[in-house]
């Protein structure tokens, strides 16, 4: 085996082992559940092309479409929704599944493409959807986003463990790895969060309907 060879060798082991990491971030011996992933922003923050990894057509998508390349690259199923550009719907797609919104901005352009992005995301899904935004800055490879995100860091809604950067080509199998290790750690977190106020509230319908079997009885129920 020659240098070049062994270096790419290596390379491939690598992303391996982040993709095996990345798989099992969501806990250890556990199917990792499906994830859709709704892209939203500018069309322009990113090269759309066959070497883009994430989206290598500028076609829209209202309903969620499997993902080959992501299932070859991660061995994982993921799905994509295309919403890229605010397109006018008027039919929301219905999100059961672990999703996330992945609002795509460019460097330089961040403010104000953050601030539009978040009013269509709220305006057409609702602001209880802002929980499941991570923000990717895209950039192109010698920018440098560490202004960007001193601004973003000044919107109320903005989550600095909720942002990423990437190159405008989405075309480093590093940097989807590194976004897809913080959207599975988004999902955790909203997932636990879920559970916990439906434990919540559970328990108030369960301490009501005893609140009101004691009030019942006390008024009609015999004495012993």
């Amino acid at each position: 085996m020659n240098s070049h060879d062994a270096q790419h060798s290596k390379r491939d082991k690598n992303i391996q082992g982040e993709t095996e990491n990345t798989s099992s971030s969501a806990g250890s011996n556990a199917v990792t559940p499906e994830l859709t992933l709704v892209l939203i922003g500018n069309k322009d923050s990113i090269e759309i092309g066959s070497k883009n990894i994430l989206l290598d057509h500028d076609k829209e998508i209202h309903e969620k479409e499997f993902s080959s390349r992501l299932y070859d690259l991660f061995a994982r199923q993921i799905s994509l929704i295309n919403m890229l550009g605010f397109p006018s719907i008027e039919k929301v797609p219905v999100i059961k599944d672990d999703h996330a919104f992945i609002l795509l901005i460019s460097n330089g352009l961040h403010d104000s493409q953050y601030t539009s992005g978040m009013q269509w995301l709220e305006r057409k899904f609702g602001k209880e959807h802002s929980s499941y935004v991570i923000t990717v800055v895209t950039h192109v490879s010698d920018d440098i986003c560490e202004s960007a995100l001193q601004d973003l860091k000044a919107k109320s809604s903005f989550s600095e463990k909720r942002y990423h950067t990437c190159t405008r080509s989405m075309m480093d199998e590093h940097e989807i790895i590194a976004l897809l290790k913080k959207i599975d750690d988004m999902v955790s977190e909203n997932r636990r969060m879920t559970e916990g106020q439906e434990v919540h509230h559970e328990a108030l319908r369960t301490g009501k309907a005893e609140q009101n079997l004691n009030l019942f009885c006390a008024n009609y129920c015999d004495n012993p």
